[in-house]
């Protein structure tokens, strides 16, 4: 099948949040997003560049450093907890008495809580071959709250993991 040309927009995308129990993670779908969700610093090589000069020629360039990506968007505010199912803020936080208290970090040996998050754009109800798909790894974030109408959540994070799906990376060794 040929290259797609349909262009994607913020009704074609879902975003699931995955913790990092097995063998079955436990997970929620982000409601009441915005559409407005991003993802920065990625590269095929999740490590910086560096760029070394030889009395003001270039000389070689070079992977160095790791790189942590960042992901970013607003939700629309509804509530911050549900005893019975769980809402998105009781996964991140591990909040007791709900069905996500014993959550588990997708990421061993720290002491930072992190979740997966893929990213699904639909695709193959546009003629294209399949659906797209990124898998951000072992992400945390952090959230700011507005007050307004209607009242929205940001939140931010960074990814410490690797890059899955369609466009999978993977840092230098």
């Amino acid at each position: 099948m040929a290259l797609s040309t349909v262009v994607k927009n913020f009704l074609d995308g879902t975003i699931t949040a995955k913790d990092g129990t097995t063998p079955t993670a436990l997970e929620r779908v982000l409601a009441f997003d915005r559409g407005d969700f991003s993802i920065s610093g990625l590269s095929p090589k999740l490590n910086e560049v560096a760029a070394y000069e030889r009395r003001g020629k270039l000389q070689s360039v070079r992977h160095t450093t790791r790189r942590y990506w960042t992901i970013s968007g607003t939700m629309f505010f509804t509530q911050w907890s549900d005893t019975a199912a769980g809402s998105f803020f009781d996964l991140v936080f591990g909040t007791s008495g709900t069905p996500y208290a014993a959550r588990v970090s997708t990421l061993d040996n720290s002491d930072v809580d992190t979740l997966q998050y893929t990213f699904d754009i639909e695709g193959s109800d546009f003629n294209d071959d399949q659906d797209h798909q990124l898998i951000l790894n072992d992400v945390h974030l952090v959230f700011s709250v507005a007050e307004g109408d209607p009242t929205v959540v940001s939140f931010e994070g960074t990814g410490y993991g690797t890059v899955a799906g369609d466009l999978a990376a993977a840092e230098v060794s």
